[in-house]
């Protein structure tokens, strides 16, 4: 694989359509404002506009299609308007998140959310992240999935934290914090640029990954010590 189009040139986009650029692949990357076009270019990437769902995606062997559900208003169906467009035989790694497990419980193999199948409660329910029924991002999953043989892998990251969302600062100050001994799942954007560039030169396709932290800790444990490693006030847990 030579070409690589990654779809969603933002805070995670650009540092893994960057990080491509450097080892060597043709990397096009997308933003739905021109004025970034300059910024992506700089980072030795042919950027291009171009909004999810809209005809003519760009061409190339591979996808990373990293899309936040935010930033559609109908976010499925434009998925699956893109994904139509694309070259039958490219394979497409989907940037999705650990949000799919709300309401299951803590501990979560991958295989516990089939990508395409929701459950009722599923229809019902929303992450404390997003606006969208949980429903809804599974079946944006199911766009892409075609099994454990196919052409897509489905990348579930948790938390995303590095420059620019340094966790201290999320709950910093705040009193009354609920969940103290709930888990928190992580993803560093370093390490999840790495995974990326890793499936893609592996070949590694048709899997589900959590892409988090193996060691999850507390929420009182985690952003007590993250707001103290940047000199802030530490929140104060119910």
């Amino acid at each position: 694989m030579k070409s690589i189009a990654v779809i969603g040139c933002g805070w995670l986009g650009l540092p893994i359509a960057s990080d491509l650029a450097e080892r060597g692949f043709k990397v096009i990357g997308t933003t739905t404002r021109e004025e970034r076009i300059p910024d992506i270019e700089s980072h030795g990437i042919r950027g291009r506009v171009y909004r999810i769902g809209d005809p003519k995606p760009p061409q190339a062997e591979g996808y990373v299609i990293n899309v936040p559900p935010s930033k559609t208003s109908d976010y499925v169906a434009s998925l699956r308007a893109t994904a139509e467009q694309l070259p039958p035989k490219s394979n497409v790694l989907f940037i999705s998140t650990t949000s799919v497990y709300t309401g299951k419980p803590d501990i979560f193999p991958e295989s516990q959310v089939v990508p395409g199948i929701a459950s009722p409660a599923d229809h019902n329910s929303t992450s404390k992240h997003s606006s969208i029924p949980i429903a809804d991002l599974i079946m944006a999953e199911g766009v892409f999935w075609s099994g454990p043989k196919g052409r897509g892998t489905i990348l579930r990251c948790g938390g995303l934290v590095g420059t620019g969302r340094e966790p201290g600062r999320f709950l910093a100050g705040k009193i009354d914090v609920p969940d103290p001994d709930k888990l928190v799942s992580i993803s560093p954007l370093d390490e999840v640029v790495y995974l990326v560039a890793l499936i893609i030169a592996t070949g590694d396709w048709g899997k589900l990954i959590n892409a988090v932290e193996r060691d999850r800790p507390t929420r009182r444990d985690f952003y007590t010590k993250a707001a103290l490693d940047l000199g802030l006030e530490p929140p104060k847990f119910v």
